[in-house]
This record gives structure tokens, sequence and C-alpha cells, in this order.
């Protein structure tokens, strides 16, 4: 978020920022930070190359199935879908997932700094592959397999879309 703030001071000090009428933003898919109620971040973000999940990614396969997964999200499981690293993060430090508001992936982490909404597009969402690709919604029957609770994760919108004002 620092880094994100000292960006956005350098990008308009030149420029009148009145005449700013809408910001984007771009961000590495496939990381997350899971944040508390608070919306503070409760450990560092786990990023999308990392792969110590390997056997959450076996548990997926053997519980649903390779080719249901893919049929639904588009996706294979693998270690840059950030659904294996959610269950590995369930398994291995439950004394933070306990705590779990949300899992944002970055943008959500920044719209709700930025917006003071926990939003992202189905777009970014899709490296969580829980999205159902046909739908471009969340799949609430996958989440309910994989155990996965529903009101953890951001809420979902087009990509593009005013999602509001900013943040002071």
């Amino acid at each position: 978020w620092k880094a994100t703030c000292f960006a956005i001071k350098e990008a308009v000090k030149e420029i009148d920022i009145n005449t700013l009428s809408a910001v984007g933003i771009t961000h590495q898919r496939g990381t997350f930070v899971p944040i508390s109620l608070n919306k503070k971040p409760l450990r560092n973000a786990i990023l999308y190359m990392d792969r110590r999940c390997s056997d959450q990614i076996n548990a997926i396969k053997e519980k649903i199935g390779a080719r249901k997964i893919q049929q639904i999200t588009g996706k294979i499981p693998t270690f840059i879908n950030s659904v294996s690293s959610i269950l590995w993060l369930m398994d291995e430090e439950p004394q933070v997932s306990d705590k779990v508001f949300k899992y944002l992936d970055v943008q959500a982490y920044l719209l709700m700094h930025l917006t003071g909404r926990c939003i992202t597009s189905y777009v970014s969402a899709d490296e969580f592959s829980l999205v159902n690709i046909k739908m471009r919604t969340w799949d609430f029957d996958l989440m309910d397999q994989l155990d996965l609770e529903k009101r953890k994760f951001p809420e979902l919108c087009p990509p593009g879309q005013v999602i509001g004002g900013l943040t002071k």
C-alpha cells in the first residue's frame, strides 16, 4: 500500500489533480493476502509462485477432480491458483485462517484502501480458481465442496466498472 501511495503521488505531482476523473490499477494476479475484520493483513501475502500447497492440490484433484474443476473455472488445479494456497493456509496456519475476514487478491487489497470496498473484478478473481467462467460469479457449490466460507471472499464486479470514490 505504501508503494502504491508513493506511485500515485509521483504520477500526479505535475498535474492538476482536480482534472482527474478516474483511476485505474493493474496488479500481480494470483497473489493474495488474508485480512482481519479491521482490514489489516494477518500475515504477509502469499505469492502466486508459492509451491508449498502440493498436498492441497492433490486433495482438490481427489475430492472434486481436475476435469470438473477445469469445466467450472477454466483452470486445472495448480500452485498458481490461490485456492490451493488458501487450503494450505487453513491446514498449516489455522491461527491465521481462523481470523480471516477476507482473502483479497492484490487488486481487491488496493481497492479496499482506495475506495473502502472489498471488491475485485471477476477477471482478477479468476486466479483464485473459484470463479464459474460461464456465470462470472463465485462458484458457491465449489466453495462448499472445499469447505470455504463464501463470506471470506470479496464482492465481484465486471472489469472497468466504477466502484466508488477515493478515500482520503
